[in-house]
C-alpha cells in the first residue's frame, strides 16, 4: 500500500511542476519485454522494464548552475519500487570544468555512461550480463558512485580530450548486493574513480576510452537463520568484515556513426583484481564486443558476443556474489519509429546462445521501447 501512496505522490509532484510557471521539463523512457528460453526452470513470459523519468534543471539564467535527477519505477517482489538512482547539483567553471556534487554512474566504461537506464537509449534488448546494475541477478561492477565529481572537456590539435574524476564513499557488501552506501559511508575507506577519453578529429565517432575504479570493500554479516514461521531470517548483524581491496582497470573502443555510415562497434575490456584481508590476489577479465548497422533510418541488424571466461573460483569477491563462468552470443535487429516531435518508439527482436558450467541454452526476447 505504501508503495501505491509513492507512485501517486510522485505523480502529483509531476504535475505540479508541469503546471507551474517555470515547469520541469521531465523525459521518460520505458519498456515492455517478452523473452523465453530452453533453460529449466525459466518459463516465458512478459516484464515491464524500467519506467525511468529524468531531468535537468538550470538554477541561473547561464546555466552555469544545474541540477540533474534521475528516479527509476520497476518491478520487485511482485510489486514497484521507485530508486532514485542519479541526482547532482553542477557548477560550470570557466568554459571546460564541471564540479558536481551528489550521486552519479561510476566512470567505469563505456555502456552505462552512454546509456544509463534507457533500454530504449541501447540498440539491443539486453546489457551485457556483466554490466548489470548492483541489484541485478548478474551484477558484479559497482556502478554508482557518492561524492564529488569533476568533469573537464578539452580540445587539441589532434583529438577531444574528456577527463573524469570522482571521489566518494566506498561500497560494501550489504548482505544481499553491492550498495554504494548512498545514506552514509559504513567505514572511513573512500572510493575513487577515473576515466579519459580521446576522440581523434580524423574520424568522426571514434572514441577510445580508459578507466579505473579503487573500492576498500567490507561485508556485512548476515544471519540466515530460518525463523520460528519457517522463513529466510537475513536480518544483518552489527558486525562487518574486511572483504576485499579492489582494483577495476577497462579499455573500451566505440565507433558510433550515426549520420553517414550508421555503423556502431562497441568492445569493453575488463580486468577486476581482488586481494583479500590475507594479502592473496585473484584477477578475473571478461569483456564483450557489439556491432550494428542502420539502414534507411529505420532497422539496424545487430550482433554482440560476450565473454566471462576466465574466472578464479577462489575469489571471495565473485564467490558471495555467486557469479559463474559464461559466453554468450546473439543476433538480433531493432525498427525505429520516430513520431511527433521529440517522441520515439522502437521494437527489438533478439535471439541468443548461451554457454556456462550447467550446459548450453537458446533464448529469444520481444521487446517494444519508448522515449519522449
Amino acid at each position: 500500500m505504501k508503495k501505491g501512496y509513492i507512485i501517486c505522490l510522485f505523480a502529483g509532484l509531476c504535475l505540479s511542476w508541469a503546471s507551474s510557471a517555470k515547469a520541469l521539463e521531465l523525459s521518460a523512457f520505458g519498456d515492455v519485454t517478452f523473452s523465453d528460453s530452453n533453460k529449466t526452470g525459466e518459463p516465458g513470459g512478459f516484464s515491464l522494464g524500467q519506467l525511468d523519468f529524468w531531468a535537468t534543471q538550470k538554477l541561473d539564467q547561464d546555466g552555469r548552475f544545474k541540477v540533474f535527477f534521475e528516479l527509476v519505477v520497476e518491478s520487485h517482489d511482485g510489486g514497484f519500487v521507485i530508486d532514485l538512482e542519479r541526482l547532482w547539483v553542477q557548477a560550470s567553471i570557466k568554459s571546460n570544468w564541471d564540479i558536481r556534487a551528489g550521486r552519479f554512474h561510476s566512470s567505469l566504461g563505456y555502456w552505462n555512461r552512454v546509456y544509463h537506464h534507457g533500454s530504449h537509449m541501447q540498440t539491443t534488448v539486453f546489457r551485457p550480463l556483466f554490466l548489470d546494475f548492483e541489484d541485478g541477478s548478474s551484477a558484479v561492477l559497482p556502478s554508482h558512485i557518492v561524492g564529488l565529481m569533476a568533469l573537464g572537456h578539452f580540445d587539441t590539435s589532434i583529438s577531444g580530450v574528456t577527463i573524469e574524476f570522482q571521489a566518494g564513499n566506498g561500497a560494501h557488501h550489504n548482505g544481499e548486493e553491492i550498495d554504494p552506501n548512498s545514506s552514509g559511508d559504513n567505514d572511513d575507506a573512500k572510493g575513487f574513480a577515473a576515466r579519459a577519453l580521446v576522440s581523434p578529429h580524423a574520424l568522426d565517432g571514434l572514441g577510445i576510452g580508459f578507466s579505473f575504479n579503487y573500492n576498500k570493500l567490507q561485508q556485512t554479516l548476515i544471519n540466515k537463520d530460518v525463523n520460528k514461521d519457517g522463513n529466510l531470517d537475513v536480518t544483518p548483524l552489527s558486525a562487518e568484515r574486511d572483504w576485499v581491496d579492489q582494483m577495476i582497470y577497462e579499455v573500451d573502443l566505440s565507433f558510433v556513426d550515426e549520420l553517414t555510415t550508421g555503423i556502431e562497434l562497441i568492445s569493453e575490456y575488463y580486468v577486476v583484481d581482488n586481494e583479500d584481508p590475507a594479502g592473496k590476489s585473484y584477477q578475473t577479465t571478461f569483456w564483450y564486443v557489439q556491432i550494428g548497422k542502420t539502414f534507411f533510418d529505420f532497422v539496424t541488424p545487430y550482433a554482440r558476443y560476450e565473454s566471462f571466461e576466465d574466472l578464479d573460483p577462489k575469489d571471495p569477491y565473485f564467490v558471495t556474489l555467486g557469479t559463474s563462468e559464461y559466453a554468450l552470443g546473439l543476433l538480433g535487429a531493432r525498427f525505429d519509429f520516430n513520431l511527433i516531435m521529440g517522441a520515439e518508439t522502437s521494437i527489438k527482436i533478439e535471439v541468443g546462445a548461451k554457454d556456462e558450467p550447467g550446459g548450453s541454452s537458446e533464448s529469444y526476447a520481444l521487446q517494444w521501447t519508448f522515449g519522449f
